[in-house]
């Protein structure tokens, strides 16, 4: 609830709607997040996110994460 940083509120929102996101689409990941808003979700943040949902996805699934935080492993040779 509100006890919880919004910046946490924020990171759960986010880490669930990106797996609908790469399952089932924007939309999917959208509607996910208006049913569970109020429950699962703050309902303000649910509102800041549905109306930012397409500069948000931009992009998303054109990177492949795994790829991505591999090449920023401190092991790796950027040279």
């Amino acid at each position: 609830g509100d006890q919880l940083p919004i910046e946490m509120r924020v990171v759960h929102l986010a880490e669930v709607a990106e797996v609908h996101l790469r399952r089932g689409g924007p939309d999917a990941a959208v509607a996910l997040a208006e049913a569970r808003a109020g429950s699962q979700f703050d309902p303000a943040v649910v509102a800041a996110f549905t109306a930012a949902a397409p500069e948000i996805f931009t992009g998303l699934l054109d990177e492949d994460v795994w790829t991505a935080a591999l090449d920023q492993a401190p092991d790796r040779d950027r040279t």
